[in-house]
């Protein structure tokens, strides 16, 4: 009984010590790209990630369980650009002209949303590590581009290029992004709307200032398989990159903490080991 009673002394201890460590509110921002994993010409991608990177910026809410070890919170409005080239088939062409068309599709994509990061973190002085599930909502995603290489059935070209300029959330079946889709096929937009992945990031702490660099990769399907299987459209699967530059807003102690949480949580850690 006298074990389970200090047990239960120093479990409630170690919890408010634990809830009681730093807190901290950051903002950020910094550049980023999308690479999809797959595409075989990796230089030429890096090159257009360098050439005409998104950006991304917002804030983050953290706290330490103990001396290296916390939770990290993101909320950030990230802009991604990338560019999808597809080769594909249609019943139609932009402009209404129908019959069985093949072509490449290659499109500038700009993808706006919020992304939602939340993170166990390691802090290891100068090198931070976090790892954690990245929730994304999408609020907009167009595109422009061009339709190359047409040709019919019997594999005559019918034209050279054809200008394309899309709005994936916007545009209707039939219509814009969507020609050639049956209105009655309820095949829904392009890309999701909502997107879960898993984010590893790594970071270098200098004096009040994080220099982050965090890859996400998403585990569902970023584009709706309707245009992936039915139309033909090979996607590959993305993973993006962000670099960022974290500063520091202000630290805070959760629920009245003090500069001797660190000794009080040595403490704890010294009782819960000392043998009866």
């Amino acid at each position: 009984m006298k074990k389970i009673g200090l047990f239960f002394i120093v479990f409630t201890f170690s919890i408010t010590t634990i809830i009681a460590q730093n807190a901290y509110i950051n903002v950020k921002g910094g550049i980023n790209g999308v690479y999809n994993i797959g595409d075989s010409d990796i230089s030429s991608n890096i090159s257009e990630i360098l050439k005409n990177p998104g950006y991304n910026v917002g804030a983050e809410f953290g706290f330490k369980f103990f001396k290296i070890l916390g939770f990290r919170g993101e909320a950030n409005y990230v802009n991604n650009k990338f560019t999808l080239v597809t080769n594909r088939t249609s019943s139609e062409l932009p402009g209404g002209q129908t019959g069985n068309f093949s072509f490449t599709e290659t499109m500038d994509v700009i993808n706006n949303g919020i992304q939602i990061p939340t993170s166990l973190t390691l802090d290891l002085g100068l090198l931070d590590i976090n790892i954690g599930p990245n929730f994304e909502f999408l609020i907009s995603s167009i595109a422009s581009g061009d339709l190359s290489n047409i040709k019919d059935a019997a594999q005559n070209a019918v034209a050279n290029q054809k200008d394309i300029d899309y709005d994936f959330f916007n545009d209707e079946a039939g219509a814009g992004a969507y020609f050639g889709v049956d209105p009655n096929a309820d095949a829904g937009d392009y890309f999701s709307k909502f997107n879960l992945g898993i984010n590893l990031g790594l970071g270098f702490n200098i004096k009040g200032l994080r220099l982050d660099l965090k890859t996400n990769y998403t585990l569902t399907e970023a584009v709706n398989d309707y245009y992936e299987y039915n139309q033909g459209e090979e996607i590959y699967r993305p993973i993006n990159f962000q670099l960022s530059a974290v500063f520091q807003l202000f630290k805070f102690n959760l629920l009245g903490g003090d500069k001797d949480d660190d000794d009080k949580e040595e403490g704890a850690a010294d009782l819960l080991s000392h043998p009866f």
